[in-house]
């Protein structure tokens, strides 16, 4: 047995099988979220597959049992089957489960989410939050055209909105999307960008709106203004019960 290493920089070295199953369990998993492997699709015999991906059967099995776990693929006798969404859904943790999400469920949950994160951080945030989300709204503000510089700078405010909530679970909601929202929020600039322009400096009016409900410790306004916010950018303004709504019209 080797001897395990001071340094865990060291155990990093991919030179296991372990780090071969869970690049392919990460590479399975993306084909499944993006529906290359649709729901139903039957791997083939493992003997088969080993061969066309050059890898051994036991690195095989552990990526497969790791999709399993997550709810990604049923083992059966009959074979190794991609499971449906609903499944994924309810079985995978929420930062996988959010890869599979609409446009529309992404909207909903950052409603539910982030207006009860507005909420808290008006009532809980120190002066050294406010200072730091009002450098990130300036900083935005500068980022006019640059839709990269501009997507980095919401997603910075949001988590900071989230860290001067002062509550570790929903900040750690955030962190766990927060991937996700940097790939929509720079995707849905480019399209507003295209569409309607003036939508992204009116984002940063209504960050700047919700900063300064914040400021002022007003929850119930530190709420509205992210209800607001959110809707704007993801092209609804219905009342926040209307979820059917909601996910017919945000593109």
């Amino acid at each position: 047995m080797k001897p395990r290493s001071d340094d865990p920089l060291d155990r990093l070295k991919e030179n296991g099988p372990s780090s071969m199953s869970d690049k392919l369990f990460d590479k399975l998993r993306r084909l499944i979220v993006s529906g290359e492997l649709p729901a139903g699709y039957t791997f083939p015999n493992e003997n088969i597959l080993c061969e066309k991906l050059s890898v051994g059967r036991s690195t095989l099995r552990e990526a497969y049992k790791t999709l399993a776990a997550f709810g990604f693929v049923t083992r059966t006798k009959a074979g190794t089957i991609v499971n449906d969404v609903d499944t994924i859904v309810s079985t995978a943790p929420l930062g996988m489960a959010a890869e599979m999400c609409t446009p529309g469920d992404l909207a909903e949950f950052r409603l539910m989410l982030e207006m009860e994160i507005a909420r808290y951080a008006a009532m809980r945030a120190t002066e050294e939050d406010l200072a730091e989300m009002e450098a990130v709204v300036a900083e935005g503000r500068k980022q006019a055209g640059n839709i990269a510089q501009l997507a980095r700078c919401d997603i910075q405010f949001h988590m900071l909105v989230a860290r001067a909530s002062h509550n570790v679970l929903l900040r750690s909601a955030m962190m766990t999307c927060s991937d996700l929202y940097e790939t929509g929020v720079s995707r849905n600039y480019y399209r507003l960008m295209m569409k309607e322009p003036a939508v992204i400096d009116d984002s940063f009016d209504q960050h700047a709106a919700v900063l300064q409900a914040i400021r002022e410790h007003d929850p119930a306004k530190a709420r509205r203004c992210m209800r607001e916010h959110i809707q704007r950018v993801y092209g609804t303004t219905q009342g926040e019960s209307d979820s059917t709504s909601q996910k017919e019209v945000i593109p």
